[in-house]
């Protein structure tokens, strides 16, 4: 008990900074559970509490790293805890899978803090906390921007907050193999920088006086324990292995790798389909081409308007939701992502006749919108354009057809 108390004032300013995230999150139906989401925001906050903590162990080389490492995830448990308890006023929905998702997010991202706060004070950084923050803040928001920005995806895998699996438009979110290999990749980051600082600290220490001189001391350097320089090596290759292979590890969808894995490809005046062929039969390709066409035209007539000259739309069309979730992170969502840089809709075959106009007028609408966004800032309008377009839903109401 003495040592929990001593624990607890070493470590106030954490203890407090969690207790009242959790708090915060609590109220909100979203975030207050152990789930995804609030694991994300856990892990996002624990990169700038747990980083900058273990800079000052670090510097007063009061602590080693596995101690360091240990005391900043053994506080973890007081967001786990406290967002456990909301299960008294609050039912805890899928608790298991959402344990599992928060020992994959905020620990491992715990790991990369401290490893990173080792490796700056063991290179002798100047401003080790301001650079790990401000390493922090680039990761966290370079990592989205990339993913997002360039991908025609719909999850991102980051390793600061953990990922956000997909849409919450979805009923139940994408949970893809690769957020474990990702994560796992996180891991190996924290582990090449602890390789780092202990090569530093090492190499620091072997640089000891051989013999005097007369009055001066020579100082010969030695090698460090080449199990470090292994280790660095080992991990940064693991690194960029990874990293090359990024798209069959599930860290993020080019398009040349989602056209690859459909197969199939039809190309028409103005689109290119790309399908799978084992789901479709060369007459139903046909009909889809044609109906393609058909509603490219019908958008021209009514809004005066079309992609430029030469600019083809890509059509993907998903065989099942199982497909569609593994390559985008997006289970039945239909999407057309404007921001990108060639126009494109992603939807199920099964979803084709209900949502192809509606995403279609997106692909339309990137003439009018801001530059590089492609998209009005006004959702209203980006929206209610494409709900204006869609086909009526069933049969017109009793009165209307009287009045009619």
């Amino acid at each position: 008990m003495k040592r929990l108390r001593r624990f607890a004032r070493r470590h106030w300013r954490a203890t407090t900074a969690y207790a009242l995230l959790s708090l915060a999150l609590g109220p909100v139906s979203l975030l207050g559970r152990v789930h995804v989401e609030a694991a994300a925001v856990v892990s996002a906050v624990a990169f700038f509490v747990s980083g900058p903590a273990a800079v000052a162990a670090f510097r007063r080389k009061e602590r080693s790293f596995a101690r360091a490492l240990a005391a900043q995830e053994a506080l973890l448990l007081v967001p786990l805890l406290l967002l456990t308890a909301t299960a008294l006023w609050r039912p805890q929905c899928d608790y298991a899978r959402g344990l599992l998702l928060f020992a994959v997010m905020p620990p491992v991202t715990v790991a990369f803090a401290v490893g990173g706060a080792y490796a700056l004070t063991g290179a002798g950084v100047r401003h080790p906390r301001a650079t790990l923050v401000l390493a922090g803040l680039a990761v966290g928001l370079g990592g989205p921007l990339y993913d997002l920005g360039l991908h025609p995806q719909f999850y991102t895998y980051n390793h600061l907050f953990g990922g956000v699996l997909g849409p919450i438009y979805d009923r139940e979110l994408a949970l893809r193999p690769g957020l474990f290999a990702y994560r796992a990749l996180t891991l190996l980051w924290a582990l090449l920088f602890w390789s780092a600082g202990k090569m530093a600290r090492t190499n620091e220490g072997a640089n000891v006086a051989q013999r005097n001189e007369g009055t001066r001391w020579k100082t010969i350097p030695r090698s460090p324990f080449p199990i470090y320089q292994t280790a660095v090596v080992l991990a940064a290759a693991l690194i960029a292995t990874a990293y090359l292979n990024s798209a069959r590890l599930g860290f993020n969808t080019p398009a040349w790798y989602t056209q690859e894995v459909l197969g199939g490809h039809r190309r028409t005046a103005h689109f290119d389909l790309y399908y799978d062929p084992g789901a479709l039969s060369e007459k139903q390709v046909d009909r889809l081409a044609e109906d393609h066409e058909w509603h490219y035209h019908r958008l021209e007539k009514r809004l005066g308007a079309a992609p430029p000259a030469g600019e083809r739309i890509a059509s993907y069309l998903y065989p099942d939701e199982e497909t569609k979730a593994r390559l985008t992170g997006a289970r039945e969502t239909s999407v057309a992502p404007v921001w990108l840089d060639r126009p494109q809709v992603h939807l199920l075959q099964s979803a084709y006749a209900e949502s192809f106009g509606h995403e279609l007028v997106h692909t339309f609408s990137r003439e009018f919108g801001l530059p590089v966004l492609n998209a009005s800032r006004s959702v209203g309008l980006v929206e209610g354009l494409a709900v204006a377009f869609e086909p009526p839903h069933g049969r017109p109401a009793p009165a209307d057809q009287v009045s009619a």
